[in-house]
């Protein structure tokens, strides 16, 4: 027979280990739930992180920020400046080549369809030749003089203000640029300087006197998850022009390609999503009646990518192939 202190020992010691147990098993739900609260954590701020990072103003792939056309002279960014992509890039595979795909054309029978697309007919009619083709990008024609630029504004990213630096259409064009500038921050980032105050470019285009105006955005937008949202934020741009400037041509330029090495190292800028840009960037000129300059075709090699030797960082172009763009405007203009 156990004796008396002998069961009291053993139930103290029952209640302890239950005690323990319990303890045990609080202890792991709380690390259970500090997991599951720090799992949820991280995914929201990688989810911030990748939306603040397709949007940020600046399309300078993996650069050293030194390389930046905004840091640099015009005299110490020549020709000379060494290609910074050292290594010899893998054989790419071939990339779809940049060529909008044509809007196919359909026939309304339904009267009611007919009514309900009028009003943009009317509009494409009031603006532009009677025989032109906005299904297609503007075709190639005669050399214009430099004087065709004197009353035209060009408005874009980084890109476009190296074109401004390295190669001006006319010394009287006008330049609307910044670094990183998007379709839906012309209207609201204060980077234009005028009279002694910056504002946004889309108010300080409303002030300017232009005939024309040359429009290339979109490759800081290649982060985007819409293609819809990208061309309605766009699609205002060509709505606040021909508000204040209706009598003005509106050319809107595709967005050149980038090397090979840019678009299979980059986390969102894609020579792929480019192009699907350009393609609907030519169905907005086509539903809109304004023109599609497709730079991008002087731009592109036969594997459908920037070539490398084109761009000090495989997006933002040397002085020659800027060259090449402003010989390629002057050869497709809408006289």
């Amino acid at each position: 027979m156990p004796k008396k202190g002998e069961n009291m020992n053993n139930y103290s010691r029952a209640t302890r280990m239950n005690y323990i147990r319990k303890k045990r098993r609080k202890r792991i739900r709380r690390m259970l739930l500090l997991v599951i609260l720090i799992s949820l954590t991280l995914s929201v701020k990688c989810q911030e992180s990748y939306y603040k990072k397709s949007h940020e103003l600046d399309a300078s792939a993996t650069t050293n920020p030194s390389t930046d056309l905004n840091d640099k002279k015009p005299e110490t960014n020549q020709e000379s400046i060494e290609y910074l992509f050292k290594d010899e890039d893998q054989k790419p595979e071939k990339e779809k080549p940049i060529e909008p795909s044509q809007p196919e054309t359909k026939l309304n029978t339904d009267s009611d369809e007919n009514d309900n697309n009028s009003e943009s007919n009317e509009k494409i009619d009031e603006t532009t030749p009677d025989d032109y083709d906005y299904t297609k990008p503007v075709p190639l024609g005669e050399t214009v003089e430099e004087s065709y630029f004197d009353d035209a504004v060009f408005i874009g990213d980084s890109r476009t203000e190296g074109f401004m630096l390295y190669s001006p259409p006319s010394s009287k064009a006008v330049s609307y640029t910044y670094k990183g500038l998007m379709v839906d921050t012309v209207f609201t980032s204060e980077v234009i300087k005028k009279d002694g105050k910056k504002i946004p470019v889309m108010e300080a285009l409303k002030n300017t006197d232009f005939g024309k105006v040359y429009i290339m955005l979109g490759i800081n937008e290649t982060g985007w998850i819409s293609n819809d949202i990208f061309i309605e934020k766009y699609e205002k741009i060509i709505d606040s022009i021909r508000e204040s400037h209706p009598d003005a041509i509106i050319y809107i330029q595709s967005i050149l390609p980038v090397s090979h090495k840019v678009s299979s190292t980059h986390s969102y800028i894609k020579n792929s999503k480019i192009n699907q840009y350009n393609s609907r960037i030519l169905e907005m000129a086509r539903d809109n009646g304004v023109y599609f300059v497709n730079v991008a075709e002087v731009m592109t090699n036969e594997n459908g990518c920037l070539p490398k030797e084109a761009a000090v960082d495989g997006i933002h172009l040397k002085k020659s192939y800027c060259q090449k763009w402003l010989d390629y405007l002057k050869t497709h203009t809408i006289i």
